[in-house]
């Protein structure tokens, strides 16, 4: 092989990384799923979906928090992408005028009886379904047993379009 064929045969290698490094990010997506839950039910009612792509932080140890949900992303065989820890969206901070001290606020944590809320992930084809869990208590061993993770909800995610009608959580 002469000079030249070597250039060429580097200048064509590098030509097929580039597109194919171009053609990946061309199909990297960012999904805004929207959802609305009242305690009992979540209902995805909005999908709005982006190029481009963001670096999703590795899901930490925390501190046990048990006022917070978590969701995992799915993949088609249900097995655990990704997941991260939110706040509640039902859990909100009042702000209201202190009796005791005029001129000071003060703050108070409330549950209100539904809130709206928008996670956002990266999408590709492999991912199939979104699973929310909330801490709670195993009624059947009554009002003082452990915290344990609940499931509120797996929603199917797969082939997402733009949407903005209800879809269920069957």
């Amino acid at each position: 092989m002469n000079f030249t064929s070597k250039i060429a045969f580097i200048l064509v290698g590098m030509f097929l990384l580039t597109a194919s490094a171009f053609a990946q990010k061309e199909s990297d997506k960012i999904a805004f799923l929207t959802f609305k839950y009242d305690g009992k039910k979540l209902t995805l009612i909005k999908t709005k979906l982006a190029d481009g792509s963001f670096k999703e932080k590795k899901t930490e140890e925390k501190k046990f928090d048990p006022t917070q949900m978590r969701y995992e992303i799915l993949n088609k065989k249900q097995r655990p992408i990704f997941s991260k820890y939110i706040d509640n969206p039902r859990l909100k901070n009042m702000e209201y005028a202190d009796p005791m001290n005029p001129g000071q606020l003060r703050t108070k944590k409330v549950l209100v009886p539904d809130a709206e809320f928008t996670i956002r992930i990266n999408y590709s084809d492999s991912v199939g379904y979104v699973r929310f869990y909330e801490f709670g208590r195993d009624m059947a061993k009554g009002p003082d047993s452990d915290l344990i993770m609940k499931v509120v909800a797996q929603i199917p995610i797969g082939d997402l379009k733009e949407q903005s009608a209800e879809k269920s959580d069957e």
